[in-house]
This record gives C-alpha cells, sequence and structure tokens, in this order.
C-alpha cells in the first residue's frame, strides 16, 4: 500500500535527472544500492499498465502481480526496500526526502498515517468489531493485546488500541536491536 498509494501516485512524485546531485538529508537516511547499468527510469517499472491494490484490501491477486513485477527488475527491489525503510524511518522523524532513479519524493509521517495507516486500522477494526460479535465479546473485556509486527510501532496504532480497549495492558512490539536477526517479528512478539 505504501507504493501504491504513497509513492506510485504521479502527484505524489516529481521527475529529476538521473545523475543530479542528491539532497543533503537530516536524520535517517537511505539510498537505493542500484547498479549503475540498472534502467532506473520509472516509466520502465510500467505500474501505470497494473491495477494495482485497493488500499486495505486483501487483493491478493493484485499484489502477488505488484510483487512480480517490482521483484523482477533492480529498480522495483530498491522500491520495495525503499517502502520498509520508509516505514522505519517515518517512525522517528516527521518527514523524509527519498530519492530512487529519475524520481523523488518529499513523505511526511501524516501521509503515511493518513493515507495507509488510518484505513488500514478501519479495516482491522472493521475484522475486529464482527469477529468480537460472532463471540460475544466486548472491548471493555479485553484484558490484554499483543501487537507484534511491521506497523506495530506506530503511535496511530497504539492510539486506536487503547481507545479499542481502554483495559487492556497494550504490549507493543517495537523495532528492537537486541532482536537477533534470525529470530521473526512475529516470534519475538509472542515471547515478548
Amino acid at each position: 500500500d505504501i507504493i501504491s498509494h504513497l509513492l506510485a501516485p504521479a502527484e505524489r512524485r516529481q521527475t529529476r535527472p538521473i545523475g543530479q546531485n542528491r539532497a543533503t538529508t537530516t536524520g535517517w537516511h537511505w539510498e537505493a544500492t542500484l547498479p549503475p547499468e540498472a534502467d532506473a527510469h520509472w516509466a520502465s517499472l510500467g505500474l501505470d499498465s497494473l491495477d494495482l491494490p485497493r488500499l486495505a484490501e486483501p487483493d491478493r491477486d493484485a499484489r502477488v502481480r505488484l510483487r512480480r513485477r517490482l521483484e523482477s527488475s533492480p529498480l522495483g527491489q530498491s522500491l520495495l526496500e525503499a517502502a520498509r525503510h520508509l516505514k522505519l524511518i517515518l517512525q522517528n522523524q516527521a518527514q523524509f526526502h527519498l530519492e530512487l532513479g529519475d524520481q523523488s519524493w518529499r513523505v511526511l509521517r501524516r501521509d503515511l498515517e493518513n493515507r495507509i495507516l488510518v484505513p488500514y486500522i478501519q479495516r482491522i477494526n472493521q475484522n475486529l468489531n464482527a469477529l468480537m460479535s460472532q463471540t460475544g465479546l466486548s472491548a471493555q473485556g479485553i484484558k490484554q493485546v499483543v501487537c507484534t509486527g511491521g506497523n506495530a510501532s506506530f503511535n496511530t496504532i497504539a492510539k486506536w488500541l487503547r481507545q479499542k480497549f481502554p483495559n487492556a495492558t497494550i504490549i507493543q512490539d517495537t523495532y528492537p536491536t537486541q532482536r537477533p536477526a534470525s529470530c521473526s517479528r512475529v516470534a519475538y512478539g509472542l515471547v515478548n
């Protein structure tokens, strides 16, 4: 969703000449490791010809097609890597200037939260309400919530969890530095 709805739309990015001096950045930094011979032109990804996944919807087939397209080129692989780093960076600073190939973006934390996380939370909330209705549980009766995964560290998620489950102890996974590299985030969260 970060790629489909935050980076891919033409109005969200600006074209820049390849080889142009990179903007200086403060705070966290990320730079693509594109080989010099890679076609670093945005148009080479062919995203305009794809039906991109709908925001916060499973859209399995569209997601598989998008991932395959991105994984098939160095630029696409770098875009996937940039999206992963963007989530980390925007948890620690309010904005980030991203340059990749012949495109650049100024991505704000609030854009990520409003355009991506809020619809995602709404989708989870809808499914959670249906589950609680089926099981006869109430949000007030939940005593503990374990939240783990790549999005668990966002304050937007924490705020929603506290509102949704006012009587629960919220155990929220962060990006720990002491976690062994071979340990998945889910396993680490379950251990916590």
